[in-house]
């Protein structure tokens, strides 16, 4: 008998965690942002140009979830960006050595693409003022993860793994037309399906790093912390170095994906997710 009410249970739990994850609200949301970087994009793309379109894009993963949570009459707390930050000293130290892993590799690998050396006194000056860098790429990067920690991960009803591979797949289909449509390190015109694969993984990659600062703090503050560091090392490496040519950018993506995907196993074995 107990048995029987089990199943039935584990039935109606799959089926609400189904229903969440296809939701009108979730696929509606999902539509009007793509729709917003695509169509609007595009046209913004040709009457105004780059720049503003870079911006134009970034303002879709601000405005929407605040329209949504308005809507709904909820909260920030409600998509988990809140004061209580946990463990604060663990997710400094670990964001201090991811910035000084992806920090390092990008500066080694472009330095060896665009056969230049780093520029130490260069290198120096932009060390002293990190602190704004770090802010600007903190704002940079809460204005995405709004929506990608925030509204669209607590949307997503369904199994850790199964979440934040969707929400990587959105992500990367989101960022396509930023490599369209304004000057960006890599072009993808004329479209290369290799160029694509690597783009895939480079987003899951680094999607699975910040999804576990989010899932462990259960606050989307650290994962817009953790894109704040990645962003921050690839603007020092733009500084300190040359940016390698756009025909060769796929190679510096290719090693990013690689390292943030060891980065992920390795914080993932450290400590699991367990749903």
């Amino acid at each position: 008998m107990h048995g029987g009410f089990a199943v039935e249970e584990t039935i109606e739990a799959k089926e609400e965690m189904q229903a969440a994850m296809l939701s009108r609200e979730t696929i509606l949301f999902v539509a009007l942002l793509l729709a917003w970087v695509w169509g609007g994009g595009y046209l913004l793309h040709q009457t105004i140009g780059e720049d503003a379109t870079a911006f134009f894009f970034l303002f879709s993963t601000l405005v929407l979830p605040l329209v949504f949570i308005k809507l709904k009459g909820e909260s920030l707390r409600d998509i988990a960006v809140h004061r209580d930050l946990g463990d604060k000293r663990l997710y400094a130290l670990l964001l201090l050595a991811y910035l000084l892993i992806i920090g390092v590799l990008t500066m080694v690998t472009n330095s060896l693409m665009s056969d230049a050396t780093i520029d130490a006194a260069l290198l120096l000056q932009v060390l002293l003022v990190l602190p704004l860098i770090l802010l600007i790429t903190l704002v940079q990067s809460f204005m995405e993860e709004l929506t990608w920690a925030g509204w669209l991960y607590g949307k997503i009803g369904a199994q850790y793994l199964v979440k934040v591979s969707a929400i990587s797949v959105i992500w990367f289909v989101w960022h396509l037309p930023f490599y369209l449509w304004t000057d960006q390190f890599v072009d993808l015109v004329p479209l290369r399906l290799e160029l694509l694969a690597i783009l895939l993984l480079y987003f899951f990659a680094f999607r699975f790093v910040y999804s576990w600062f989010r899932e462990h703090s259960g606050n989307a503050l650290w994962a817009t912390a953790a894109h704040a560091v990645a962003n921050a090392a690839a603007f020092i490496s733009v500084i300190a170095i040359d940016v390698p040519p756009k025909d060769e950018a796929h190679f510096l993506l290719l090693v990013l994906a690689l390292a943030n995907t060891a980065v992920a196993a390795a914080l993932h074995q450290w400590r699991p997710v367990h749903r």
